[in-house]
């Protein structure tokens, strides 16, 4: 997956790339740090990656944690709480991505400051599949980021199979553009 947006100003496009595969049955996910033309370190190296949800039948209200942490460079996201707090102001792209246990649904939003701003659901299914949503938001510091459950949910985090699995939940942010 590949986003990008064009600011508008002397900076043109800012792109993120994102790859994902599956080797030996182990779903690797990289999230390529943004490319854009400006000049060389005027964006910092801010991004994180989580995975595993903490409650795996979190109900209506409840924020979703994503407790093992692979990267958290600038140090936005708490994985006690699951909320990411912007350390600078600036376009950040979020995404989150969630399975399904076996049939059951989930319904859950990315939330911005209290306030919806992109939601997944996933219900009336068969079997396991995936709910995902992304959204670019523009952050001003120590604003909030995270990820809502939206009715009472069933998520997997065992069960399809153990190395895919524990992989198959995430929530994703990276600063795109200061």
């Amino acid at each position: 997956m590949s986003y990008c947006l064009f600011d508008g100003g002397e900076h043109g496009f800012i792109c993120v790339l994102i790859i994902e595969f599956l080797l030996n049955n182990t779903l690797f996910s990289y999230l390529l740090y943004p490319v854009k033309n400006a000049k060389a370190g005027t964006t910092p190296n801010i991004l994180f990656k989580a995975r595993r949800v903490r409650n795996e039948t979190p109900t209506d209200g409840q924020v979703i944690v994503f407790e093992d942490v692979l990267y958290n460079h600038g140090s936005g996201y708490d994985s006690s709480s699951g909320v990411f707090t912007a350390p600078v102001g600036g376009t950040y792209l979020f995404t989150a991505r969630l399975l399904s246990q076996s049939s059951g649904k989930v319904i859950f939003e990315i939330n911005v400051n209290g306030s919806m701003n992109s939601n997944g659901a996933l219900y009336d299914h068969k079997g396991y599949s995936y709910a995902s949503a992304d959204s670019v938001v523009r952050l001003l510091p120590r604003e909030r980021v995270f990820i809502k459950s939206l009715d009472s949910n069933m998520i997997a985090n065992s069960g399809l199979h153990t190395p895919l699995t524990s992989k198959s939940n995430e929530f994703t942010g990276v600063l795109l553009h200061m």
